[in-house]
């Protein structure tokens, strides 16, 4: 009896080991299925305590609730907390709370059918509040891209012509009106030499008629006298105050001692600096238009130099910028950028790593990777804990499946934070 006794004992014993056995390994291999669904290492599933602690991280709650679990009384708290974690992941999987009272009671049927199942995460209930973003514009970027190359390129070019066209003008205006104000004073002065000279030398005045041919050689080196004595004109008024009424007869001689005062410069030395010096400048008024011009040559191309800089100014491309619904935005300055809470390079050495910032904690520390191929955005999730949401123009949500790679829209969602890629206006 006693030996028959023992070994049914040991019978039992054996029998509930490899039973205890068969529910870890049950269990263990399903959690790792489950876990590895979320884009969790596998091993997780195996190790007792950190699986407690991956269900609670999965469920949104803090790991620390795990130590709740160990101590007297409070671990009735912990339990509670876990069993709402495991609540919350069945949501993520589009259950409901059938589940979360079948973990209660059987965990290993619980995680092998969400784990071995064909079941999914969808987050399906996370995203459906969300609303479309009125401030996505996409219409915006290619409007600023036509502004600068229509300012750049005509206003400027066009400028040119108006500058060389306008600054003639101007000095033809002061030319044009600096003789008239000396020919006033002139008609009234050389009159009154005209009569004296005119009854001593009448003769020799024919011969100087005829020679004035020759002489207007002289005129031009009498230019510069006559840009000096513009003071001495005040006191050439006296002098013509006592000729006044010989103009009159005067009059007709005028037109031949417009061409005597060269000569009459020696006889007449007070009476003749201020008549003769004059009349040239209004006779040769060309001769100083001519003597400017090389200065408005020289400010024309002065000008040319600043339209050609205008010109030479290229454009300069617009960045991109991505942004989060929290008003984190960052420059995109490589071709491959990494995102996450805390992305690390993996594959690609090259990319820019942007530190996503996120107060509900749903962005993995490397969620997803973006490459910009032929000027368009293309998003791969790097299995990612709640993976990647692209939005559609019409605002449905599609599902970027763990691992695989599409087009990039305006609109996508990195786990919960909506975020989008824009150029910067």
């Amino acid at each position: 009896m006693d030996n028959s006794s023992t070994a049914g004992a040991a019978v039992g014993i054996i029998v509930a080991a490899v039973f205890c056995v068969g529910i870890y390994v049950l269990l263990g291999a399903s959690l790792a299925a489950v876990f590895h669904k979320f884009g969790q290492p596998r091993w997780k599933g195996w190790v007792p305590i950190v699986n407690s602690i991956t269900l609670l991280e999965l469920g949104g709650y803090s790991t620390l609730w795990v130590i709740t679990l160990f101590l007297p009384v409070v671990h009735i708290v912990g339990a509670v907390v876990l069993i709402l974690a495991v609540n919350n992941i069945n949501r993520r999987f589009g259950k409901g709370g059938g589940f979360t009272v079948l973990y209660v009671f059987l965990p290993p049927v619980w995680s092998s059918i969400l784990g071995f199942g064909s079941a999914q995460p969808v987050d399906g209930s996370a995203h459906a509040g969300l609303a479309q973003d009125e401030r996505f514009v996409p219409s915006v970027p290619p409007v600023t891209w036509g502004g600068p190359s229509a300012v750049s390129a005509q206003p400027t070019l066009g400028l040119p012509p108006a500058p060389f066209g306008s600054v003639p003008p101007a000095p033809a205006a002061p030319f044009g009106s600096v003789p008239p104000a000396p020919a006033a004073p002139f008609g009234s002065v050389p009159p009154a030499p005209a009569a004296p000279f005119g009854s001593v030398p009448p003769a020799p005045a024919a011969p100087f008629a005829s020679a004035p041919p020759a002489p207007p050689t002289p005129p031009a080196p009498a230019a510069p006298f006559a840009s000096v004595p513009p003071a001495p004109a005040a006191p050439a008024a006296p002098f013509g105050y006592a000729p006044p009424t010989p103009p009159a007869a005067a009059a007709p001689p005028t037109t031949q001692n417009e061409w005597a005062p060269p000569i009459s410069q020696v006889p007449g030395i007070v009476v003749a600096p201020s008549a003769p010096h004059r009349e040239p400048d209004v006779i040769d008024g060309p001769t100083i238009i001519t003597g400017r011009t090389p200065f408005l040559d020289q400010e024309d191309p002065a000008d040319a130099d600043e339209l050609d800089e205008t010109v030479i100014t290229a454009r300069r491309a617009k960045p991109w910028i991505f942004e989060t619904e929290e008003g984190q935005k960052v420059t995109l300055t490589h071709a491959v950028v990494l995102l996450g809470r805390n992305p690390s390079r993996d594959t690609h050495p090259e990319a820019q790593l942007i530190s996503v910032k996120d107060a509900g904690k749903t962005v993995s520390k490397t969620h997803a990777r973006i490459e910009l191929v032929d000027g368009a955005w293309s998003i791969t999730d790097l299995h990612s804990t709640n993976g990647v949401m692209l939005k559609a123009d019409g605002g449905n949500e599609n599902e970027l499946a763990a691992g695989t790679t599409a087009v990039l829209t305006e609109e996508f969602i990195l786990g919960e934070l909506p975020a989008r890629i824009y150029l910067e206006r």
